[in-house]
């Protein structure tokens, strides 16, 4: 779990870098850039999926909701608040 919850922080921290070069290559109109941006950030909101399906199963086997209120019971359960609140 504390691999998922670590994963999730960098995958947020490369979609704000995604969306911040999204939006200057709109802003430049540079069509060819934002093509692989486009394609960069489809692969990365697939794998934060990813990531959420399988948070949401162990949740699930620990015997917690697979919702947030889960997720912080779990966390705070295990000392991984922080990583919860990052």
């Amino acid at each position: 779990m504390q691999q998922l919850l670590e994963k999730d922080l960098i995958n947020a921290t490369n979609l704000e870098t995604l969306l911040r070069s999204e939006r200057m290559q709109l802003q430049k109109r540079d069509i060819g850039a934002l093509s692989n941006t486009l394609i960069e950030k489809a692969q990365l909101l697939a794998n934060i999926e990813g990531n959420d399906d399988a948070r949401r199963k162990l949740l699930v086997t620990f015997g917690k909701s697979a919702d947030n209120g889960g997720l912080l019971d779990y966390c705070k359960q295990q000392g991984l608040e922080p990583l919860y609140r990052d």
